[in-house]
């Protein structure tokens, strides 16, 4: 309320704050010649603790979550097979700790050697740069899209919260 400005990422956020400056197309600022590497045969992966269950988590969500988990890994075990080097790297190291749910996935990867666990806090710079160099990225989170964005790199939106599809719908690119 005593912002002199606020900006938000989509129109739905619009609701909250009525007065705001919608930009989402701050994602299309030019990427630094660093991103203009060549790709790989890697994907980065990053994964929300959001959608892990807590201790108080009603059974459909304990079961939704194992759903996921189990079809999840089956994906990963056939991108693996077909050639990719998996990078689950973390985004959120603290009270929310996306390393929880990276490691349901990794315990049902077969191939684990093709399965990179970044178990410290990535920088940035670090994430832009293995993004930077995979072919695709597949996320959970709204901001694995923005980085995903700014170094040009395709991805694979995994719909967990409203504000994925917003920026989606608001940026007029194809999918959900």
């Amino acid at each position: 309320n005593q912002a002199s400005l606020v900006v938000v990422r989509d129109k739905a956020s619009l609701a909250f704050h009525p007065k705001a400056l919608v930009a989402p197309d701050l994602v299309f600022s030019t990427p630094s010649t660093l991103f203009n590497l060549a790709r790989s045969k890697q994907i980065v992966i990053l994964l929300n603790d959001f959608m892990s269950p807590r201790t108080d988590s009603k059974e459909w969500q304990l079961l939704g979550y194992q759903w996921f988990v189990s079809e999840f890994s089956v994906v990963c075990n056939r991108l693996i097979n077909d050639g990719y080097t998996l990078h689950f790297m973390p985004m959120c190291t603290g009270t929310m700790d996306d390393r929880r749910f990276a490691a349901a996935v990794i315990g049902r990867v077969d191939n684990k050697e093709k399965a990179l666990w970044y178990l410290r806090p990535v920088t940035v710079e670090e994430l832009m740069a293995q993004l930077s160099l995979s072919e695709f990225s597949i996320s959970l989170r709204f901001h694995g899209l923005i980085y995903s964005a700014l170094t040009g790199t395709p991805f694979i939106s995994i719909r967990a919260h409203d504000k994925l599809a917003n920026l989606i719908k608001d940026m007029h690119w194809k999918g959900d």
